[in-house]
């Protein structure tokens, strides 16, 4: 494989892993709320009792739970402009097709035997879509200059687009 694939590929890649940490966590949300929900209720006759285990347990849960909602937005707000970029540069491709693979690929994280199958393409085809939409990838889209060492910060400098769009 030459240099420009692997540079695409690595550019594509860059939205995977914060797609998966941030499943990752909501599963371990969603683990803690089903546990959260199985905690004894209190029993609220007015007398004063002493701390129970379980309300213990439930204080200590809700400090986790409001930890992983700030954990899961913190990683929600750094992989959105990653995922905007990539995005972007995926929606300039001129074969719908290779759009359309590696979007499913690189920010739905699908396997490409997956997406043959859901798309109905042959496994070939869909490598084929795949292989040569990440070649025609640009890193740079036509509305953003964007310089690879500055990938997924905030620092795209968007200019006027281009007159032409505006003629058609």
């Amino acid at each position: 494989m030459n240099d420009s694939f692997q540079t695409n590929k690595q550019y594509l890649k860059r939205y995977k892993p914060y797609k998966r940490q941030i499943e990752r966590l909501r599963q371990q949300l969603y683990e803690l709320e089903c546990q959260m929900e199985n905690v004894g209720s209190m029993n609220m006759d007015g007398m004063p009792k002493a701390t129970t285990t379980s309300q213990r347990d439930l204080s200590t849960s809700i400090d986790k739970h409001t930890e992983l909602i700030n954990r899961i937005d913190g990683l929600v707000k750094e992989a959105l402009p990653i995922r905007r970029e990539i995005l972007t540069s995926i929606d300039h491709l001129e074969n719908p097709n290779q759009s359309q693979v590696l979007e499913m690929y690189f920010i739905g994280d699908m396997p490409l035997e997956v997406i043959a199958e859901h798309l109905g393409y042959s496994p070939r085809q869909t490598s084929r879509f795949y292989g040569d939409g990440v070649n025609a990838i640009s890193t740079k889209h036509p509305y953003a200059v964007v310089d690879p060492a500055t990938w997924g910060t905030n620092d795209i400098q968007y200019g006027p687009a281009p007159d032409s769009v505006f003629d058609k």
